[in-house]
């Protein structure tokens, strides 16, 4: 019987990659422009997985389940981040986006992960809900660019204390600060009134209690 090619790749796309005991993984480049859907669903072995210039899509759950996983380098030819990518990746504290790109993330891409602050360029957009809920460390968002938050963006995020908005965000959808409880302080570079006027105000209290501050906390 012939050996199982690892890693597997089809027409481009990164089928599936037995890491063995690898803590430290570093993808090959120039080999695939696609993660495939669970390509390293519920590997709990990789602390750290490097995913080299290229590479354009991360498909549907591929780290899902990775609860060792704490430092992803992301490329900067990425735009899309499907569904669940990163789903209840418990460890990973830190995401950096790269600036450059037009990346879309997509509905729970982060859900459940363990991030403490998440800083989301202009170039970055959330295409569905839920991106980042359940994040449960989360204490800190700055969206730079964002015209709408959609629904349950950050849901169920009850250490989230401070979030600032770019002048850009237009647009608050229902239930898309559900459950944050402990948020405190709110900046926003635009009009308030403006603002709250287009903000859902359904499962939205958190946002609406909050103090609100004008500008930057650097202004």
């Amino acid at each position: 019987m012939p050996e199982k090619e690892n890693p597997l790749i089809v027409n481009g796309v990164l089928k599936s990659y037995d890491t063995g005991k690898q803590k430290d993984v570093v993808l090959p480049s120039g080999k695939f422009t696609k993660i495939d859907s669970g390509c390293f669903k519920n590997n709990t072995t990789m602390e750290s997985v490097s995913i080299p210039e290229g590479v354009t899509e991360i498909g549907f759950a591929a780290f899902s389940g990775c609860y060792n996983l704490k430092s992803v380098q992301l490329p900067k030819s990425l735009v899309k981040i499907e569904q669940s990518a990163f789903l209840d990746c418990v460890s990973l504290e830190e995401i950096t986006f790269p600036e450059n790109s037009r990346l879309e993330l997509y509905q729970s891409a982060f859900e459940n992960s363990g991030l403490l602050k998440v800083f989301i360029p202009s170039n970055i957009r959330m295409m569905n809900g839920g991106v980042f809920a359940d994040c449960k460390k989360l204490i800190s968002v700055y969206l730079e660019g964002q015209e709408t938050i959609e629904k349950q963006t950050f849901a169920s995020c009850y250490s989230l204390r401070t979030v600032i908005l770019g002048k850009a965000t237009k647009e608050i959808r229902a239930g898309a600060f559900d459950g944050c409880s402990n948020l405190s302080d709110v900046w926003y570079a635009g009009s308030w009134d403006e603002l709250l006027s287009g903000c859902n105000k359904e499962w939205n209290g958190a946002f609406f209690n909050a103090e609100h501050h004008e500008g930057t906390p650097s202004d």
